[in-house]
């Protein structure tokens, strides 16, 4: 797996970072996803949904490696969908962003973020996940002791908006690898 995300990051950086086009208009992250806020109720989650806190995602790894139960929540949590980003907006120097592999319910000091169109998915899971962006996000953040991120500050983080063939070459080369994941 981490030989997989290291690639994948790899050609991230190589495609749209270091060989980025001048022709490409300047964007920002928003181009490419939105803010999913979607709040449920302790009653109404099923026992047997997958729930994510911050606890469960691993500093820089992008794959989701463990989950908790519908039956331990006990406050409002969000709803997320296979293929959200996860981006942990308390203390977001620690760099939790990952991939939801299946639909659940989060910590509500998690953003969702979903790509606006699934092909989409890998650029955004690679674009968000960057070291730059967390720290843009990190210095962003708002409080002393409990800072936190919030998607203004992500989305309006700056970016090449490439092309759509590019976009394509990539996902076809990296979603394999997400999968795989």
């Amino acid at each position: 797996n981490k030989t997989l995300e290291s690639l994948a990051q790899t050609l991230f950086r190589q495609w749209f970072i270091e060989q980025a086009r001048d022709e490409w208009e300047e964007g920002t992250l928003a181009d490419f996803a939105y803010k999913i806020r979607e709040n449920i109720q302790p009653k109404e989650i099923e026992t047997d949904t997958k729930y994510v806190g911050l606890e469960h995602i691993e500093r820089k790894d992008f794959a989701l490696h463990s989950f908790g139960s519908g039956s331990d929540v006990e406050s409002n949590k969000s709803v997320f969908r296979k293929h959200d980003i996860l981006f942990g907006k308390l203390r977001p120097y620690f760099h939790k962003v990952c991939f939801a592999p299946f639909d659940g319910v989060c910590s509500t000091d998690i953003l969702i973020i979903r790509p606006k169109s699934p092909e989409l998915f890998p650029f955004c899971l690679m674009a968000f996940f960057q070291k730059e962006v967390v720290d843009h996000s990190d210095m962003a953040s708002e409080g002393t002791r409990m800072p936190r991120t919030n998607w203004e500050i992500l989305s309006n983080y700056p970016v090449g908006i490439p092309d759509y063939e590019s976009i394509s070459r990539f996902n076809e080369s990296v979603l394999p690898m997400i999968e795989k994941i």
